[in-house]
């Protein structure tokens, strides 16, 4: 074989592979592609229906700033690596870390957040237009509940 053959042998392989459903283990996890995310009390609480997980895994996971911003008000600052673990004490689910320094990242550049290296680590806090955004954010979700 030569080389150029080989390169589009293995590109076939790679494309006859089937993805893996997101299905949920024995272990208490679910899979996401590449990444598994621990299902934690609210999502088992709220498994009623497939729109149900759904809306669960979007008002969540999907959908982290808010969720952020409150531990940075509650808190005062913190450590970027402890905020995962900080979320699943305070809302019953655990992010992915990943997603949480891009939002975080989002949350600077958007002024709702600012950082400060303490020695080696680099703690975030919350500006007072964050506080701000955050007490709109659940203003919108009141209005939404009640007309629900």
């Amino acid at each position: 074989m030569e080389k150029g053959e080989s390169m589009k042998a293995k590109r076939k392989i790679k494309t006859k592979r089937k993805r893996k459903k997101n299905v949920s283990g024995k272990d208490g996890k679910i899979r996401l592609g590449r990444w598994d995310a621990e299902w934690s009390d609210l999502s088992k609480r709220f498994k009623t229906s497939k729109q149900m997980t759904h809306s669960v895994k979007i008002l969540t996971k999907r959908n982290l700033w808010p969720f952020v911003l409150s531990v940075l008000k509650s808190e005062g600052k913190v450590y970027a690596y402890e905020l995962d673990s900080i979320i699943d004490r305070m809302f019953g689910f655990k992010p992915n870390k990943i997603m949480l320094y891009l939002v975080l990242y989002s949350l600077e550049d958007g002024g709702l957040a600012r950082s400060k290296f303490v020695e080696r680590r680099k703690y975030y806090t919350i500006t007072r237009k964050g506080e701000e955004e955050l007490k709109r954010f659940k203003t919108l979700l009141k209005v939404i509940s009640n007309q629900l």
